[in-house]
C-alpha cells in the first residue's frame, strides 16, 4: 500500500455509503470465490463478477469525484509544484484505471 502524508477527504456521509458499497463487494467476491470452487455455472459466476465490478466502479467514482473537488481544486489553487504533483497523481490514476 502506498503511503504519504495526505489523507482521505470524504465527508462522513458519503465515507459511511463508500464503505457499505467497499464491503459489498468483498462479500459478493467472497461468493464469486465460492462458486468458482463449486463449479457453479459460467453465467451465474460472470453475474456475480460483474456486481463486484459494478460496485468498486461506483467506489472508485465517488472517490475520485470528491478527489477533484476537494484536494484537486485546493492543489490548482496553490503553488506551481503542488499543482504539478496533482496533475501528475491524476494521470497516474488515470492510467491505472486503463489497465
Amino acid at each position: 500500500m502506498m503511503t504519504n502524508n495526505k489523507s482521505l477527504s470524504l465527508d462522513a456521509h458519503s465515507k459511511r455509503q463508500v464503505l457499505a458499497n467497499a464491503r459489498k463487494a468483498q462479500t459478493q467476491l467472497a461468493n464469486v470465490v465460492r462458486m468458482l470452487e463449486d463449479d457453479c455455472y459460467c453465467i451465474d459466476v460472470l453475474q456475480q463478477a460483474l456486481a463486484v465490478q459494478g460496485l468498486w466502479k461506483g467506489v472508485i467514482r465517488r472517490i475520485f469525484s470528491n478527489h477533484m473537488s476537494t484536494c484537486f481544486s485546493t492543489a490548482m489553487a496553490d503553488g506551481k509544484r503542488e499543482r504539478k504533483q496533482a496533475l501528475d497523481e491524476v494521470i497516474r490514476v488515470m492510467e491505472l484505471s486503463d489497465r
